[in-house]
């Protein structure tokens, strides 16, 4: 059984899987969740470098009945951790988490956007209604962001492409040395589903937080199926406090976006409450009601202008990432 990691050694180091001259699985030693015995998928996380990367990141938590392994061949391979017959049958009839939410096609769909993406594994095999969940206290640690994509960054390093490169230029920064995490010119941290629970952890990280962290976009992708939101009142409370909550480039934004009259409805609604005081502005404000017919003339607008967004939409449970993660990242500040 897959458990949160307590240590890591290079010792424990497994190859990285070259997969196009774009995209990569790699294994960090700095991931949250620890393989079993002669197992290592528990720490893959598969990564995209476009071509010259704008010095911001995605990072995406997956949902339930989800993992992020993808063969050398590009093909989707079902995990080692998924050790039962119902896991394994879940895993093989669909697609890996990357391939499946479009994040292989964001040089299609972002327009002009070129963030590295980087989608960990969050999941560990489970019984149930669900064969794979993600387990609590993933990101507990306010080091454990961070430090994973500061690990994934350097192997991005040292990685080869499958024509001889690296990955990622070692003069990738602005300021023309090695890309670090705490460089990152912005942060699109996104969690959909049942990764609301690791998701609600990473918000306080401090790569995150205006103290010493990154300018992040905080993205809430139909995930409010848990009463803990703590840890997203406390990111837009020290956002606001530091001024930055909204407005220019260096600032950072929540976006919530969530399904009427289902169970993410009910704790969204109360989310919003609860931000909406701590930044001052009446709660009905920070709400969008998304149509077929208001994305261009509604929705995109109060995306570019959000210091916190919530937004109630139509689209189905599992294209909302799809949908939605071209139109953050095209309205992000710059």
């Amino acid at each position: 059984m897959t458990a949160l990691s307590s240590t890591h050694t290079r010792s424990a180091e497994v190859p990285a899987v070259p997969i196009d001259s774009r995209s990569v699985l790699l294994y960090s030693e700095k991931a949250p969740l620890t393989p079993g015995p002669g197992l290592r998928d528990a720490r893959a996380a598969w990564c995209r470098v476009p071509e010259n990367p704008d010095g911001t990141a995605l990072l995406y938590l997956h949902g339930h009945n989800n993992y992020v392994t993808v063969g050398a061949d590009g093909r989707s391979r079902v995990p080692d951790w998924a050790l039962s017959d119902a896991a394994r049958r879940g895993a093989a009839a669909k697609p890996a988490a990357p391939l499946a939410y479009g994040l292989d096609r964001l040089d299609a769909t972002a327009r002009g956007r070129r963030p590295i993406v980087f989608v960990p594994e969050v999941a560990v095999e489970s019984t149930g209604n669900f064969w794979a969940r993600e387990p609590k206290g993933q990101y507990a640690d306010p080091g454990a962001l961070g430090s994973l994509v500061e690990d994934l960054l350097e192997e991005l390093r040292r990685t080869k492409k499958p024509g001889g490169e690296a990955y990622l230029p070692r003069g990738a920064s602005d300021g023309g040395g090695p890309l670090r995490a705490a460089s990152l010119r912005r942060i699109c941290l996104a969690g959909h589903s049942g990764a609301g629970l690791p998701l609600e952890e990473a918000a306080v990280s401090r790569l995150v937080l205006p103290a010493d962290g990154v300018p992040t976009d905080l993205c809430l992708l139909d995930s409010t199926y848990w009463s803990e939101v703590s840890g997203f009142v406390r990111f837009c409370r020290e956002w606001s406090q530091a001024g930055r909550l909204g407005g220019s480039g260096r600032a950072a934004r929540l976006l919530c976006i969530y399904r009427p009259n289902t169970q993410t409805e009910p704790i969204a609604d109360a989310l919003r409450a609860q931000v909406a005081r701590e930044i001052g502005v009446d709660a009905a404000s920070l709400r969008v009601d998304h149509t077929a017919e208001n994305l261009e003339s509604a929705v995109l607008p109060a995306l570019r202008t959000a210091r916190a967004l919530f937004i109630r939409t139509p689209v189905s449970h599992d294209a909302i990432p799809t949908e939605f993660i071209p139109h953050i990242l095209t309205t992000a500040p710059r």
